[in-house]
């Protein structure tokens, strides 16, 4: 909501910065106009049940106060636990492949804007970003309907770019006619032996 708020240049009506004027300046009743459209922006965005709690209050400010005292405690904790929660249980079921992972792939980057990663070190945020990346690709396999057990079965043959690939290309089509040209072009950019292609069933090439 912030972020849409600010992209229509009323995030001051949030923040206070374009303050209240007295009732008797003629600036009153656009200000009181725009206030209004804010305040049910934000109450629009609320369930049923929460709307109550809130729409009594006179001004966008004084909701938004009122909505962080309650839901936040001035950490993401909260909101980290609950996208962790839903990227480790989220399942394929049936989806096509693309859609799965663009799914999953949201949550991976809400987490990343909640949780950045903070070194001093270059070469440590390297290292972290490798290990959450293997991780990542570790619960992207972990969803995946049992059709794909062969892949899971071969998981130390295949870079994490080229597993992520799959999702992004494949669309619960037979995932190896579709994809062979491609691996074996990924396998000679991302330094993949083709002899570890060839075992997943990518053809070797001739000549």
């Amino acid at each position: 909501m912030e972020s849409r708020i600010a992209t229509r240049g009323k995030l001051g009506y949030l923040t206070g910065s374009i303050a209240m004027p007295t009732e008797s300046a003629p600036t009153f009743d656009a200000w009181t106009t725009e206030n209004l459209r804010v305040k049910g922006w934000l109450i629009d965005s609320m369930s049923p049940e929460l709307m109550g709690r809130f729409i009594r209050l006179r001004t966008a400010k004084e909701i938004w106060a009122a909505v962080k005292k309650v839901f936040y405690d001035g950490s993401d904790e909260s909101q980290v636990y609950e996208l962790n929660r839903k990227a480790f249980t989220l399942k394929q079921n049936g989806q096509p492949v693309s859609k799965y992972y663009s799914m999953l792939q949201s949550l991976f980057q809400e987490l990343d804007h909640r949780d950045p990663p903070f070194m001093a070190c270059a070469a440590d945020t390297d290292a972290y970003q490798k290990k959450l990346d293997r991780l990542r690709v570790h619960i992207f396999l972990s969803g995946l309907d049992p059709e794909f057990d062969q892949i899971r079965r071969n998981l130390n043959w295949i870079s994490t770019k080229v597993l992520l690939m799959f999702a992004v290309m494949h669309n619960n089509a037979p995932i190896l006619l579709v994809l062979s040209p491609l691996l074996m072009l990924l396998s000679w950019w991302l330094n993949v032996p083709r002899d570890h292609l060839h075992l997943m069933g990518v053809p070797r090439p001739r000549g």
